[in-house]
Order: structure tokens, then C-alpha cells, then sequence
């Protein structure tokens, strides 16, 4: 008789998430690390509603241990980072009405109207005292730090500023150090900010890229106020500020309890409203109709120089070449499906999660594009 040895094996990717998955979801209050969140998100989250997480605890815990690293190698190069985990006031949060909470950094107790969080550290130059925030991303988050500045890090990081301030420290500028998961390379992010008012002034330190930003605190304390008022009886939620398939959606706790209503939300809309051409969504129609146009083109495009490249490899018999500009190859990939006729209904119909997605359908209308063409 075979032994069947992977049944004896502890999954110790199943304990993990086991234990993930039974930690304790964190009960809602105004947080510095909530910079950047969607406020409908963290709505559902001070009424209570259960989400869907359970990976958060390991990626915090990843995330300390990051940090850990970053400041050990950095106090080898004779970098002290002083006053870790220094927990900060920062302003108050007009209307909110959460309990107060015990701080374990702090050693007392937190007002829960009190936009209160703790800094990763302050770096002593010899001439500067430097805000020290430190994050760390995987590739493409990395990668992206060329692209687009990352706005809720930013916040995060003047915030601290604030309340370094308030607690009687003159520091006005921030150092936020990237470190890359993968392998371990980091990039520096310089922070000039005026508390008076409320601008921020960035500088990616390996490019030059500079930015300014403006009403950056004040929008911190704002998305809480939000959160604040929604979160009252009979208040409504904010509304969507994403699609349903952006990334902050998709990875989302609340996803299914947010768009489970969406459908029946858009069934109680009114249908038909005339508008001009020339209003807000008349223009949006139109801008969406000639990007899709464009998007039509280009994929069309896209193909014919894909059917031109394969033939021209198959005339050439070759699989990769080179020109003084590009290098280019031909790249197999395997694209699994499953074939639900061989696998057993109920188990289709376990596995198989619904959602509701609504797409904008848009058609030419005929007597308007006439009147166009005759008014001009």
C-alpha cells in the first residue's frame, strides 16, 4: 500500500494564513497611516463591517522587520536614528466620535477624536534633524517611484512633521527612504514642508524630479472628518472614488459588501435626462467615445505589425534578432484554463463568485449628429 507521505506534511503556507486570517480586525480610528485610503473603505470599517482581509498582519510584520534592517545597516554606517516609534499629535478630527484608546507606545491614554500615529524615527546630521519614514515596496511599487510621486507616503511623512512641531521639535524637512523588497535597493525622497501653509515641497533625490503639494495635512484631517460624518445613523457612504477594477478596489477588504449594492443603486436612477453636448457629461461622453476610438485603432494597429513580425520570423526562420535600436524575441508562454465540463457542478457552483459590473454603452445619435453638421 502506498503511503500517501503529503497528507502527513504540516502546510505550513495554511498556518500562516490560518493565523492571519484569525487576528483580530483593528477597530476603526482616525490613523496618520490612512493617508491615501478610500473613504468609503474606511467607513465600512468604523461601522464595523466585516472585510474580507487576514494578510495585512504579515505584510505589517514584513514591513517592521524591513525596517528593522534599514536602521541597523544604517547605524553600521554611523547613522544613529533616534526617537523610534515617538508617538505624535497631530490635529483633531472635527465631529468624530470614537472612543478613547490606550496607546502602549505612549504609555496613556488617546482622546479617539486625536489624529495621533508614531514616526519611524528622526536622523541627527550633525547640522539637521531630519524626519526619518521608512517604507518598503516590490518591484513595480519601486519601480513606479520614476513615474508618479507617492502621495499617501508624502502625506504620512508631513503629517509626522506637524506633529513633531507640535510636540516642540524645530524639524521642517523629512528624509523618506524606499527600500525594495526584492533586492534590496532603496531610493531617497526629500520633504520640505510648511506647516504655515500646508505646501509641501518634493524632491526625488536620484532623478531631480521636483513637486509641489498643496493643502497636504489639511486633507489628511478632511478624509477623517468624512469618515466621521458618513459613519453617523442614516448618513450615506461616500461615494466611489475608484472603478471597480482599479487596484485600491481589487485588493480591497470591503469589495463585495461596496458593489453588492452597486446594481440596485444604478436600477434607481433616473433614465433619458437631455443635456447639452456642451455640459460636463455631454463632454465626457464625447471624450470617451474618441478614446475608445483611438483604442480601437491602435489594437488594430497592434495586430497587423504582430502578423508582420511572425511572418517575417517564419521567412527568416529565426526566433530573435536585433537592430541598432531594439532587441526582440519570440516568448512561449502556457495559458491555462479549466474546462468546467469535467469538473462536478456543485463544485463549480461553490467555487464561482458573482459580481456585478456596469459597463457605458454609447451609440451615435443620428439626429444630433446631423443638427451638428448642419449648425456648423
Amino acid at each position: 500500500m502506498e503511503l500517501d507521505i503529503k497528507s502527513n506534511r504540516p502546510q505550513l503556507g495554511h498556518i500562516i494564513s490560518n493565523v492571519a486570517k484569525g487576528a483580530e480586525q483593528k477597530r476603526y480610528r482616525p490613523r496618520v497611516s490612512n493617508s491615501g485610503s478610500c473613504p468609503r473603505a474606511l467607513t465600512y470599517a468604523a461601522l464595523g463591517t466585516q472585510g474580507s482581509g487576514g494578510g495585512n498582519p504579515v505584510l505589517l510584520f514584513d514591513g517592521s522587520l524591513h525596517e528593522d534592517a534599514t536602521v541597523h545597516w544604517l547605524k553600521q554606517g554611523g547613522c544613529e536614528v533616534i526617537l523610534r516609534q515617538q508617538g505624535l499629535d497631530i490635529g483633531v478630527i472635527e465631529g468624530e466620535d470614537s472612543p478613547p484608546w490606550f496607546c502602549e507606545f505612549c504609555e496613556k491614554e488617546i482622546a479617539g477624536n486625536i489624529l495621533h500615529g508614531h514616526i519611524d524615527g528622526v536622523i541627527d546630521d550633525g547640522n539637521h534633524y531630519y524626519l526619518f519614514e521608512h517604507k518598503g515596496l516590490g518591484d513595480f511599487g519601486f519601480d513606479n517611484l520614476s513615474r508618479e510621486f507617492p502621495v499617501g507616503y508624502i502625506t504620512q511623512s508631513c503629517a509626522y512633521i506637524k506633529g513633531l512641531q507640535n510636540a516642540g521639535f524645530e524639524i521642517s524637512s523629512g528624509l523618506l527612504f524606499v527600500k525594495n523588497k526584492n533586492n534590496s535597493d532603496y531610493r531617497q525622497i526629500y520633504i520640505e514642508y510648511d506647516s504655515e501653509t500646508d505646501i509641501a515641497r518634493v524632491e526625488n533625490e536620484w532623478n531631480g524630479h521636483v513637486d509641489l503639494f498643496a493643502s497636504v495635512v489639511r486633507d489628511l484631517i478632511d478624509l477623517h472628518q468624512v469618515v466621521a460624518v458618513a459613519k453617523q445613523p442614516g448618513a450615506n457612504l461616500p461615494a466611489r472614488p475608484y472603478d471597480q477594477d482599479h487596484w485600491k478596489c481589487i485588493y480591497c477588504d470591503f469589495r463585495e459588501p461596496c458593489w453588492s449594492t452597486h446594481a440596485q443603486e444604478v436600477s434607481n436612477f433616473v433614465s433619458k435626462e437631455k443635456m447639452s453636448r456642451d455640459s460636463k457629461l455631454g463632454r465626457a461622453v464625447a471624450e470617451l467615445m474618441r478614446v475608445r476610438g483611438e483604442k480601437a485603432t491602435v489594437s488594430e494597429q497592434e495586430k497587423v505589425a504582430k502578423r508582420a513580425i511572425h511572418s517575417l520570423l517564419g521567412e527568416l526562420q529565426i526566433r530573435s534578432g536585433e537592430t541598432e535600436d531594439f532587441k526582440f524575441w519570440l516568448s512561449p508562454f502556457e495559458k491555462k484554463t479549466l474546462d468546467e465540463n469535467r469538473i462536478p457542478a456543485d463544485i463549480v457552483q461553490a467555487a464561482t463568485r458573482r459580481m456585478t459590473f456596469q459597463s457605458i454603452k454609447i451609440k451615435t445619435n443620428e439626429t444630433g449628429a446631423r443638427s451638428s453638421e448642419h449648425e456648423q
